[in-house]
C-alpha cells in the first residue's frame, strides 16, 4: 500500500512550463476557425437534443459567442 506524501510549495511549483509558449498575451494568438475540435460528445448530445419532439425539453449551452 503506498502512503500519501503532503508537498511543499516548491515542490508544486514549475515556472518553466510558460517559457513554451510563443506569445506574450493571448492578443498575440490567432484565433482558431475550424471545427469542434474534442467536442465530439458535445455535438452529439446537442444533435440529440434537437431531435427530441416533446414538449418540456431544452438545450443549454455555454461558451465563448462566436
Amino acid at each position: 500500500m503506498s502512503t500519501l506524501k503532503e508537498l511543499t510549495y516548491e515542490e508544486l511549483k514549475n515556472d518553466d512550463s510558460l517559457n513554451v509558449l510563443n506569445f506574450e498575451t493571448t492578443n498575440d494568438i490567432e484565433a482558431f476557425d475550424h471545427e469542434f475540435i474534442g467536442q465530439e460528445r458535445a455535438v452529439k448530445a446537442f444533435d440529440f437534443g434537437l431531435q427530441v419532439k416533446m414538449k418540456g425539453y431544452n438545450i443549454y449551452m455555454l461558451g465563448p459567442s462566436g
